[in-house]
């Protein structure tokens, strides 16, 4: 996907990590809290009920995030029905998985759009983020 600066980060494709594959998010904080989200407003195409969550992080060398929280929200024409925060915590320089119970999209979810976001953080930290997945459940 193509994920945007929202406050305080840089995002960019990199190849200089990857879980799977050969390019990942690069994240690189401004200082302070930090968000960013996907640019492709208001999201992909969903359907109410049953989901998983999921993707993969790790830090760069010497960064100061500790956490993070990827951020699924559910919407109906453009109006927020519900959002669930999937954390992350522990964050080391190996990849980590976050994984969320089953998730319920809500009755009438059209879309859904992912953000994520930390507390603040040293300007200049990096964290890597791969493999985003919101799947349906059977």
């Amino acid at each position: 996907g193509h994920w945007s600066d929202w406050f305080s980060t840089t995002p960019a494709q990199s190849t200089e990590e990857a879980h799977t594959g050969t390019h990942s998010l690069k994240v690189t904080t401004t200082g302070g809290s930090w968000g960013l989200q996907l640019d492709n407003w208001p999201g992909f195409a969903t359907t109410s009920g049953n989901k998983r969550a999921s993707f993969w992080a790790k830090l760069g060398a010497g960064s100061a995030i500790t956490s993070a929280a990827l951020h699924v929200e559910w919407y109906q024409n453009n109006t927020l029905l519900q959002t669930d925060s999937l954390p992350i915590s522990g964050l080391s320089t190996s990849w980590q998985q976050a994984l969320s119970p089953t998730l319920v999209a809500p009755t009438g979810a059209t879309t859904v759009n992912l953000t994520i976001t930390s507390g603040s953080v040293p300007a200049g930290s990096i964290m890597y983020f791969d493999d985003f997945k919101v799947e349906d459940l059977p």
